[in-house]
């Protein structure tokens, strides 16, 4: 199942999306309501590679596309999502487990 992300502008009077050569504004990302990190437009990039995150897979640099610098970060916080999930379910088991010997 897939988890909702969305995006919300840091600043409101700047809302342009931009695209894989031209400017865009600054962006939060939330999935499901949590804000797991942003995304830049960086001039001084390679042209066609300007787009950089931030966020819970630290600092990834060097995308072709808004969207590519995004899935880098719902990615690293999906994949700690379902880290946490499994750690807690092999607790419960080892537990429970533990509880029958």
């Amino acid at each position: 199942m897939a988890a909702p992300a969305a995006r919300i502008p840091v600043y409101d009077d700047d809302t342009g999306l931009g695209s894989a050569y031209r400017y865009g504004a600054e962006y939060f990302i939330l999935v499901d309501g949590v804000r797991v990190g942003g995304t830049y437009w960086a001039d001084a990039q390679l042209t066609g590679q300007r787009w950089n995150s931030w966020g819970v897979a630290g600092l990834s640099v060097h995308h072709k596309t808004r969207e590519l610098a995004e899935q880098v970060q719902v990615d690293a916080y999906l994949e700690g999502v379902s880290q946490s999930a499994l750690d807690r379910a092999a607790r419960a088991r080892d537990a429970d487990a533990w509880c029958w010997k």
